[in-house]
């Protein structure tokens, strides 16, 4: 457990390392949790911790809203740290509304998109393979690769990641 401005939070550092190790590869999956998101896969006797309520993406994204000079900080922080999908605006929950995401996001001719969605590994797999059958690509994009993440920040959702070559 860290405490921060008097809150606290978990932070595991061992419990999804990659094995084997990758070079060069950070995760932060576990990095500043509630005892609710982290109960999900962990266990442990609560009664011997003080207790852990505060989402760590509400208090990044208070500050951010609230405005100050540490402002590109703390939005450097929900990137770093993927907390940023937890954002309606990288949500979808069904199949229309990731397809929409995409949709929407393709116009703008982006490189990377990225959206969380509620589905399994395998199951947002197919539907990137369907969207991208159903919809335009973006104008002038030549090749699209995808892969997709479990999202551990909220059960039950993957991150899907498409990128284009122009």
């Amino acid at each position: 457990l860290v405490n921060i401005e008097n809150k606290w939070y978990h932070l595991d550092t061992t419990f999804d390392d990659p094995v084997p190790d990758k070079a060069g590869r950070a995760t932060y999956s576990y990095f500043n949790m509630s005892d609710e998101q982290l109960s999900k896969d962990h266990e442990w006797d609560r009664s011997k911790y003080p207790a852990a309520t505060t989402s760590y993406f509400g208090e990044l994204t208070n500050k951010i809203k609230a405005g100050s000079s540490k402002t590109v900080v703390y939005e450097q922080m929900l990137k770093e740290t993927n907390l940023q999908y937890l954002s309606a605006e990288y949500g979808a929950e069904n199949y229309n509304e990731f397809k929409q995401k995409l949709q929407q996001q393709f116009a703008a001719k982006p490189e990377k998109v990225e959206v969380r969605y509620k589905q399994s590994m395998d199951g947002t797999m197919q539907d990137i393979k369907k969207v991208l059958n159903e919809i335009n690509w973006p104008k002038g994009a030549k090749r699209v690769s995808y892969q997709v993440a479990p999202y551990s920040a909220l059960a039950g959702y993957s991150l899907a990641t498409i990128t284009f070559t122009y």
